[in-house]
C-alpha cells in the first residue's frame, strides 16, 4: 500500500515539473546542511535547531529513496548519525543507515566504510543482546567473546551504548562474573577485541545468524 501512495505521489510529480524541481532543490539544501553538522552541532542548542528539522530530514531521505539517488541517500543518513544517537533517536538512525547500505552495493568506497562502521554499532546491539541470551543458558565463553567483539563495533563507530543497553551489559557481565570469575571474563572478552573491525562485523553477522 505505502510503495503504491509513493509511486503516485512521484507520478504526480513528474507531471509538474515545476514541483519536482523545488523538491529536488530542497532535498539538495538538506543534503547540504547535513554535512555541515561537525561544524553547528557542537552545542546543546544546536542539537535543538537541528531536532526542529528532523522531520525535514526523514522526507529528503525518503525523496533521495524514490528518485534513486542512493550516494546522496546514505551520504545523508552518515551526516545525521551523530545528531540521531545525541537527540534520542539512535535506533531510528541504525536502521536509516542500514537501509540505505542495503539499497545499493556501489556506493564511494570512502562512504560505504564510514556507514559499515555505523552499521557495526547496530550490530554491537545485536552481539550484545545475544551475549545475555548465552549468559543465561550458560554458554558464557561465546557470552564474554560476544561482549568484546561488541565493544570493538562500538568504538569503530564513535558512540557509547544508550542507557538501556549499559544496564543489559551490566547485568550480562554480573552474570558472568560468578560463572567465569574475572580473570576467565577478561581473558575471553580480550578474544573477542582481537579481531579487526571488518572480521568483528563478519564474527558477528556469523554469530548472530547462526543463533537464529
Amino acid at each position: 500500500m505505502l510503495q503504491t501512495i509513493w509511486q503516485y505521489g512521484a507520478k504526480q510529480l513528474e507531471e509538474d515539473e515545476g514541483a519536482l524541481a523545488l523538491r529536488q532543490r530542497y532535498a539538495t539544501f538538506f543534503v547540504s546542511y547535513a554535512k555541515a553538522l561537525p561544524t553547528y552541532a557542537d552545542t546543546p542548542s544546536h542539537f535543538e535547531l537541528l531536532r526542529a528539522d528532523l522531520d525535514n530530514f526523514r522526507a529528503t531521505l525518503t525523496w533521495l529513496r524514490f528518485t534513486g539517488s542512493a550516494e546522496a541517500e546514505l551520504s545523508l543518513a552518515v551526516s545525521l548519525f551523530r545528531l540521531w544517537i545525541v537527540g534520542g533517536y539512535a535506533a531510528e538512525g541504525r536502521r536509516t543507515v542500514q537501509d540505505a547500505l542495503l539499497a545499493t552495493p556501489s556506493h564511494p568506497p570512502k562512504l560505504r566504510a564510514a556507514a559499515l562502521r555505523l552499521a557495526g554499532a547496530g550490530i554491537g546491539y545485536s552481539l550484545e543482546g545475544l551475549a545475555a541470551f548465552c549468559s543465561l543458558h550458560k554458554y558464557s565463553h561465546d557470552a564474554a567473546q560476544f561482549l568484546g567483539a561488541a565493544e570493538v563495533l562500538f568504538e569503530g563507530a564513535l558512540i557509547s551504548p544508550e542507557p538501556a543497553e549499559r544496564e543489559l551489559r551490566e547485568q550480562t557481565i554480573a552474570v558472568l562474573q560468578g560463572d567465569l570469575g574475572d580473570t576467565q571474563l577478561a581473558q575471553e572478552w580480550a578474544r573477542g577485541r582481537e579481531r579487526d573491525l571488518n572480521e568483528t562485523i563478519e564474527y558477528a553477522l556469523s554469530s548472530i545468524h547462526a543463533s537464529a
